[in-house]
């Protein structure tokens, strides 16, 4: 073949074995001094639209306990598939007049 058209080997030379003299020596138990780093916590970061979100469902949730109070207190069946206009009907004003008329 020609020049260049076939690759030649690539040699490499070993590096000699490499020796140490100092001594490791080891040492005892009593100079070991352990020591415990901080433990870090992260804090979640939410979205203004996920602090939202998460506001509307304990609001949600107070309502509808909320309802089942009055409903409890008044002796009438409580149905869960109200809609969100249906219970801000039972505000506070509502439920002074609901409570003013037993």
């Amino acid at each position: 073949m020609g020049e260049g058209l076939s690759p030649s080997p690539v040699r490499r030379v070993a590096e000699p074995l490499r020796q140490t003299t100092a001594e490791n020596s080891l040492i005892e138990p009593t100079e070991v001094l352990v020591c415990q780093s901080p433990v870090l916590t992260a804090e979640p970061v939410l979205t203004p639209l996920e602090k939202l979100r998460r506001t509307d469902e304990v609001i949600r949730e107070a309502l509808e306990e909320k309802k089942r109070l009055v409903a409890d207190i008044l002796r009438v069946c409580h149905v869960m598939t109200t809609t969100t206009s249906q219970s801000w009907q039972l505000s506070l004003v509502g439920t002074r007049k609901l409570l003013r008329s037993c």
